[in-house]
């Protein structure tokens, strides 16, 4: 249960504000580029979107985890 609950802290105050500051400027990024004529992202849209896809995707994998803790901690109590 340790695990689960460190696994969670780690989401919630770690990745989780990271995670809506890239959210934020990827949104900004993509007014910029809709405000200008060019048909492409540019290259700091893409930038930002790359990372904010790390940092979601791992928070998404910790949150896979944490479930999985939790599935064996409610295996083992039934166990008892």
């Amino acid at each position: 249960m340790l695990l689960a609950l460190l696994l969670a802290l780690i989401n919630q105050f770690g990745l989780g504000p990271k995670t809506t500051e890239l959210m934020v400027s990827l949104y900004k990024q993509h007014l910029k580029d809709a405000s200008s004529n060019a048909p492409l992202l540019s290259e700091a849209s893409k930038e930002v979107k790359k990372k904010f896809g790390m940092v979601h995707g791992i928070s998404m994998l910790l949150d896979l985890m944490n479930l999985g803790a939790v599935f064996v901690f409610i295996c083992m109590v039934a166990a008892d």
